[in-house]
C-alpha cells in the first residue's frame, strides 16, 4: 500500500474509532424541504384591472422577491421561515403577456431557489401600443438613384461602395 493511502486509512480509522465521524446509521437531523409557489393567479389566467394581486406560499426560505417580466424585482415582505405572502402589482400600463416567478434563498443550502414560472395574460386595451403608419412624405425608391464614386462621400447620400453604377 502506498504511503499516502496508508496514512489516509490510518487517520480515517482513528476518527471513526474515536467517535468523531459517524460510521453510518440514521441521520439525526430532520429533512426540511424548501418550497416556493405562486397560488394565485394560475398559469394562463386572463386578468383585467389596474392592480394584480399575486399570492403564494413559502417554506424554509427567506429574501423572497417576485420577478415580473424578467425585468422588475418586487421584494415580498414576510415574517418567519414559512407561511403565505401577497403582493399587489400595478399593471395599469401593461396589455398582453406577463411572466411571473418567485425567487428566494434556501435556508438549508443558502442557494437561490425559484418557483415555477407562469404566464398571465393582462387584458387592458387602454394600455395597448398604438399602430402607426407613415403615409407622408414618401421616400423615393433606391433604384431610381444613380450612384457615382463621389456620391458616396457626400452627406446627403448613404455610403454604399459595394453598389455598382
Amino acid at each position: 500500500m502506498r504511503r499516502t493511502r496508508w496514512l489516509s486509512a490510518l487517520v480515517a480509522a482513528t476518527l471513526v474509532a474515536g467517535g468523531m465521524v459517524a460510521a453510518g446509521g440514521a441521520a439525526s437531523a430532520q429533512t426540511v424541504t424548501t418550497d416556493l409557489t405562486i397560488t394565485s393567479p394560475s398559469d394562463g389566467d386572463t386578468v383585467s384591472g389596474s392592480t394584480l394581486t399575486v399570492e403564494g406560499t413559502f417554506a424554509n426560505a427567506s429574501e423572497l422577491v417576485l420577478v415580473v417580466g424578467a425585468q422588475e424585482f418586487v421584494p415580498i415582505p414576510v415574517t418567519g421561515t414559512a407561511g403565505t405572502w401577497s403582493v399587489d402589482l400595478d399593471v395599469s400600463d401593461i396589455d398582453g403577456r406577463l411572466d411571473l416567478a418567485v425567487r428566494g434563498r434556501d435556508l438549508t443550502t443558502l442557494y437561490t431557489t425559484w418557483s415555477e414560472f407562469l404566464a398571465v395574460n393582462v387584458h387592458r386595451p387602454a394600455a395597448a401600443r398604438p399602430v402607426v403608419t407613415i403615409v407622408s412624405p414618401r421616400k423615393a425608391p433606391m433604384q431610381d438613384r444613380r450612384w457615382t464614386w463621389w456620391s458616396m462621400w457626400t452627406l446627403t447620400e448613404p455610403c454604399r461602395p459595394w453598389r455598382s453604377v
